[in-house]
């Protein structure tokens, strides 16, 4: 049985007065454009190059002419749009027993002036913190095993499994473990909708399975848990000592969350309170500056890496997200008339990257 449109409970048989403007919910910014190279037209898998010149300096010789050795050398790594989508239906109908009626035509196809407006601002700014609060540690849908009703699953294993035949295949993960058989729909409990987090392999998730791999070897820096008393020693001590001084000077940035930001903070305001001499105008310079980069550890606080204790420190737009337009997280795609309203379709174009590994540095938390 499909389920209503919105729940309108709340204003139903409503008698008296009401205030005339509605209460917006308090939803996630997209910031995650912001904090990356943003390839504004991707329809496509793309390279993204990186060419290293070779070294070749050497005592003048007039004899020699020619040389034997490489001038330097191409690599690439390959950014892959996926597609995300939201369905909504419009059902101007479903209001007419509530205070927004008095604006309802009999045969209206769009919300009453009074509401239509807050829909739609508040549908794009929903699907706008869906996709920060979720692409972090966000997987590519093509890597997620189908449901098995053989296996047993353990907290945070996410599947593929189709619930209903209307909203077709979407992602499960577990929350509590469960024995053969013990499927979202027998137990549904036991699972919770992933589907946001299947839309598009996030840069979290990138960085973590080449960390995995191996490929960032040399640059992953050993920090242990981050902590309120440990996080100024870790961070601006072992990660910045550990990167290289010619990367130093072109200035890097370290994406945290705002819960290892926020650790840093109190470990900074603790060296305050121990002695050390900080005014409030130094604490305020150094919640977001390495202590003695003269400027060039920068410290960055993104909703987008959600919980995460992972830290990403690199330099400008090595952090690549891909979209076709990012106008296209609000705008409104083909409607489909019925005979109560109509249906349309939010989509976008999603992709992201790292596109040079040799300026990645990473610690070992997740």
């Amino acid at each position: 049985m499909l389920q209503p449109v919105n729940d309108i409970t709340a204003i139903q048989n409503y008698s008296g007065q009401y205030a005339p403007s509605i209460i917006r919910a308090i939803t996630e910014q997209l910031s995650v454009a912001d904090d990356m190279y943003v390839i504004r037209n991707l329809t496509a898998p793309r390279k993204l190059w990186r060419y290293v010149a070779n070294k070749g300096l050497r005592p003048i010789d007039t004899s020699v002419e020619d040389t034997t050795r490489e001038q330097g050398k191409f690599s690439s790594r390959t950014i892959t749009p996926k597609t995300g989508m939201k369905i909504l239906k419009v059902i101007p109908e479903e209001l007419r027993q509530t205070f927004l009626s008095e604006q309802l035509d009999p045969n209206a196809k769009e919300y009453p002036q009074g509401f239509s407006q807050y829909f739609w601002e508040e549908q794009g700014k929903a699907l706008a913190e869906e996709i920060e609060l979720n692409v972090g540690d966000s997987f590519d849908p093509d890597d997620i095993a189908a449901f098995d009703a053989a296996d047993t699953y353990t907290v945070g294993e996410i599947v593929k499994f189709t619930r209903s035949a209307t909203d077709g295949e979407e992602f499960f993960e577990c929350i509590s473990a469960t024995t053969a058989a013990q499927s979202p729909t027998t137990h549904p409990a036991k699972w919770e909708n992933a589907n946001a987090r299947c839309v598009v392999k996030g840069i979290c998730t990138i960085v973590k399975e080449e960390r995995t791999a191996g490929n960032l070897a040399g640059n992953v820096i050993n920090t242990g848990a981050i902590t309120n008393t440990n996080a100024l020693t870790v961070i601006d001590g072992s990660m910045w000592d550990a990167i290289p001084e010619k990367v130093k000077k072109v200035g890097v940035t370290f994406y945290v969350s705002h819960s290892v930001f926020n650790k840093r903070v109190k470990a900074l305001r603790q060296v305050k309170n121990d002695g050390t001499y900080y005014t409030e105008a130094e604490v305020k310079e150094l919640r977001n500056q390495i202590i003695d980069s003269n400027g060039k550890g920068v410290i960055k606080a993104c909703s987008w890496m959600g919980e995460s204790q992972l830290i990403i420190a690199t330099i400008k737009d090595n952090l690549v997200m891909g979209t076709n337009q990012l106008s296209d997280f609000n705008s409104i795609g083909k409607m489909v008339e019925t005979l109560h309203g109509y249906k349309t379709i939010l989509k976008m174009i999603l992709a992201f990257q790292v596109q040079d590994l040799s300026v990645l540095f990473v610690n070992d938390q997740n």
